[in-house]
């Protein structure tokens, strides 16, 4: 059941959980979050969208004109969008500015990575929201909306998401790591705590373009996420 956050005559805002398509893929042939609310929404239009494995708010339109608004806001930077992410390690700085040029990895395919001006100029700000034995959780204000920016970004500053075997080498959250003279069942391999993509979109705020009101939405952390920081919490 996808979770319906906020919604008025003209938009609706979603929480969309974790390995879910925003939209068809290539092959048009597996589950996404834009056909299933189309069963409810008949009149339903894209306005932006987050990877498959990153969890949270998402915006529909429910006209053309509502489309043609609120993409003008996503183009022009008038949306204040808030990413959580749970990264390994502690940001040299609580604060901060990212500003760079990302381009794709020929030498890995599917990845990106911070190159020169032949890119395309990515621009972040990271809060550090909380700091635990071995990792942290660091809100992202990203100002532009390139593919992966904030793995990319969080990377580039020494402190990758915890949980992404794109960008990490040593990806996942294991309880040894956290808890003196934990012992492993026998012949079990250990796994991670948190499954997937350790982001989240938290927030998004703006000025809306109709009732020029502020609007406000946030997307609560889904349970795998925030039962991920609670455990971190406790062996802190």
């Amino acid at each position: 059941m996808i979770s319906i956050l906020f919604e008025d005559e003209h938009v609706v805002a979603v929480n969309k959980p974790s390995g879910v398509l925003t939209i068809k893929d290539r092959l048009g042939i597996e589950k996404n979050l834009y056909d299933t609310l189309k069963i409810n929404y008949p009149e339903l239009y894209l306005i932006h969208r987050i990877d498959r494995e990153t969890s949270g708010l998402l915006l529909f339109a429910k006209s053309k004109e509502s489309q043609k608004r609120f993409s003008f806001l996503f183009e022009n930077h008038h949306i204040v969008k808030i990413y959580h992410a749970i990264v390994q390690g502690r940001p040299s700085l609580d604060e901060g500015m990212i500003e760079n040029y990302i381009q794709e990895n020929p030498q890995k395919p599917g990845s990106y990575r911070v190159g020169n001006q032949k890119g395309k100029l990515a621009i972040s700000f990271f809060k550090c929201l909380e700091v635990y034995k071995r990792h942290s959780l660091v809100g992202f204000d990203i100002r532009t909306g390139r593919t992966h920016q904030i793995r990319v970004h969080a990377s580039h500053i020494g402190v990758p998401l915890a949980y992404d075997p794109l960008y990490n080498l040593n990806s996942g959250i294991f309880v040894s790591s956290l808890k003196p003279k934990f012992k492993s069942k026998i012949d079990q391999e250990e796994r991670s705590i948190i499954q997937r993509l350790s982001l989240h979109a938290f927030s998004i705020h703006l000025v809306h373009p109709f009732t020029e009101k502020e609007l406000y939405v946030e997307a609560p952390h889904p349970i795998d996420f925030s039962k991920t920081i609670d455990i971190l919490r406790k062996y802190s």
